[in-house]
């Protein structure tokens, strides 16, 4: 499905931004000077995602990379990624992948090949 301009920008912004802690649909609509109203139809006509859930998505996403790649600990990774806090993210994380972060960077290095990470 194409997507338009606006809408592209729109998340090409989100990608960007997505570790600011403050981040929100009126942030982001304020940004494109659009209302929030028409943010959240980009969403839902363009994306059929509401934007929390693109937003925590996106964050997920990054929480992965870092697990798989770095050796941050969970409160680095929770400030780098945009969440509030680690238990939130922990619970999030667990919801989604059916594992706490921890368990999820050993199991995947290990079906990966990759080092497994320092004790913390």
């Amino acid at each position: 499905q194409e997507i338009d301009t606006l809408a592209q920008d729109i998340l090409d912004y989100i990608k960007a931004n997505y570790a600011d802690l403050n981040l929100s649909r009126t942030m982001v609509a304020d940004h494109f000077r659009i209302s929030v109203y028409s943010l959240s139809r980009v969403f839902k006509n363009q994306l059929n995602i509401g934007f929390s859930e693109y937003l925590i998505n996106c964050r997920l996403e990054h929480v992965v990379e870092l697990l798989l790649t770095t050796e941050q600990t969970l409160a680095e990774i929770t400030k780098e990624c945009g969440f509030g806090s680690a238990s939130y993210l922990a619970k999030l994380f667990r919801s989604v992948y059916s594992a706490t972060p921890m368990q999820y960077r050993k199991t995947e290095r290990a079906k990966r090949g990759l080092p497994d990470p320092a004790p913390t």
